[in-house]
């Protein structure tokens, strides 16, 4: 089986801001990051603590998938199959925090 790729290097950004662009009123990618965030009306009217997640990406950034109502609030994905380091998920959380939703 063929895969369409434009370069492998570029994989997992181009799925997170193709999922992104594809559901809008449901996600929200975090500028210059692999990371999205609910961005539906319900999320926006409460407080809560948000629940994120995120790791390896392997073939396809797995945690992006599950954010949406009564899942995850915002998930991370790593540009391989190697979770990112604790630092660079620390400077995530500070950029989260940033965004409206949070």
């Amino acid at each position: 089986m063929k895969k369409i790729i434009n370069a492998p290097g570029d994989i997992v950004p181009e799925m997170i801001a193709g999922l992104a662009a594809s559901y809008p009123q449901y996600l929200k990618q975090i500028p210059d990051t692999t990371a999205v965030v609910r961005n539906d009306a319900a999320f926006k009217q409460h407080k809560k603590v948000g629940v994120i997640s995120g790791g390896g990406s392997g073939h396809e950034p797995l945690h992006a998938g599950y954010v949406g109502q009564g899942m995850l609030d915002a998930a991370v994905a790593a540009k391989s199959s190697h979770p990112r380091p604790q630092i660079k998920f620390t400077l995530l959380l500070k950029k989260l925090t940033k965004v409206q939703a949070f």
